[in-house]
């Protein structure tokens, strides 16, 4: 069983339609660790609730009469793919390696959930027929977007885009064939998680 971890339950819900298709081989079930963890900006907490996250999702599959073979896990990043974001993203990677005996993921989006969800821009269609990305922005690195939610707000027209449909419109990126290898645009930090997640044996 993969624990599934985060600051919301669209977040995860997000991580559950992303991890079948990117991961190699047969996807395992399933569970959700609901208790939001918040670890961009722990700091001297990072240990304790890293080691919280262990106990939750072990209580998880236990409940379930499950092995647990890997966790993933989603935190907002809260900034661009800077400088700062290969050592934020190892020092969190290492605690969950640390914490961790199975196989861990960290999926630290940069800004944003939405700003992955940009790689799939014609899923936002799929979704709602006149929520258009520009053609322009196709083929930009996401994770240089400083505020992916007011973006969203300026070129999708009639209804006002909510995290609430993050999972419903990465559901349709993978429905449709759009989460491949040869996405038009990048992010850093989805890159890094599905580098994670395909090296898992």
């Amino acid at each position: 069983m993969i624990a599934l971890a985060g600051e919301s339950r669209y977040d995860r819900q997000v991580l559950r339609h992303l991890i079948p298709v990117l991961h190699p081989g047969r996807c395992p079930d399933f569970v959700e660790v609901k208790k939001p963890i918040k670890l961009s900006q722990a700091t001297t907490q990072l240990t304790p609730r890293v080691d919280e996250l262990r106990r939750l999702a072990q209580s998880q599959a236990k409940l379930k009469n499950a092995a647990l073979v890997g966790v993933a896990l989603h935190v907002d990043l809260d900034r661009v793919t800077d400088d700062k974001y290969t050592k934020d993203r190892e020092t969190i990677a290492a605690e969950l390696r640390r914490a961790f005996t199975c196989q861990s993921a960290l999926a630290l989006a940069a800004v944003e959930m939405e700003a992955w969800l940009l790689l799939f821009p014609k899923a936002f269609t799929k979704f709602r027929a006149k929520w258009v990305i520009p053609e322009k922005d196709h083929r930009r690195d996401c994770g240089l977007e400083k505020d992916p939610k007011k973006y969203l707000e300026r070129v999708l027209g009639g209804q006002k885009y909510s995290e609430t449909d993050a999972p419903e419109i990465m559901e349709k990126a993978v429905k449709h064939g759009y989460v491949t290898g040869s996405l038009s645009g990048s992010n850093r930090s989805f890159t890094d998680f599905v580098d994670e997640l395909q090296s898992w044996r």
